[in-house]
């Protein structure tokens, strides 16, 4: 008679590993969801601001701008030009996108999305329908910028490096713990 050949640990050691690293990663995303969320604020993110009643200049770096306000707004009436010479030029041209959109608890409403190809000092014109209204800041995100900081964050990383191998390991595991029983 022939004696049972052993079956192999790797495999359950594999599933249960994917397990916690699964557990790990999830339990990272739960606890640096704060720090995450902070990517979708303008508040947090946005590089310059511009209010009613003030000659706002700003320089923008190459890039697809999002100018949003809080709330509403339809009292903002905005321009945006280009300085040339110390006088308003051309017009900035809104025709970008990006992969940034604002997500809070507060509403924000995106006013234009800017073009800039090369560094450049912008006038901001706001004009207001209502002269009490427009109490709220314009603020500038660089929607590129945000983009690729978030995705190169340390803690996206590895909170996202986690998830991924566990779930990888998971059918991994189950799949040569299915396998080994055949033998």
């Amino acid at each position: 008679m022939q004696a049972a050949t052993p079956t192999s640990p790797w495999p359950k050691w594999i599933l249960i590993a994917g397990i916690v690293l699964a557990l790990c990663g999830s339990l990272s995303l739960a606890l640096t969801a704060d720090h995450l969320s902070n990517f979708y604020d303008p508040r947090e993110t946005s590089e310059h601001t511009a209010e009613f009643g003030e000659i706002n200049t700003v320089t923008l770096e190459p890039g697809c701008w999002v100018v949003n306000v809080e709330e509403s707004d339809s009292d903002y009436d905005v321009a945006f030009n280009y300085i040339e010479n110390g006088t308003a030029g051309k017009v900035v041209s809104d025709d970008c996108r990006t992969d940034f959109q604002e997500e809070t608890d507060v509403d924000f409403v995106t006013v234009t999305k800017l073009d800039i190809e090369e560094t450049s000092e912008i006038l901001v014109s706001i004009s207001c329908e209502p002269d009490d209204g427009c109490e709220n800041p314009l603020l500038f995100t660089n929607g590129d910028a945000v983009v690729t900081k978030m995705l190169t964050d340390p803690t996206v990383l590895i909170t996202g490096g986690l998830c991924c191998v566990g779930f990888m390991l998971v059918p991994l595991g189950w799949i040569l713990m299915s396998i080994n029983r055949m033998d």
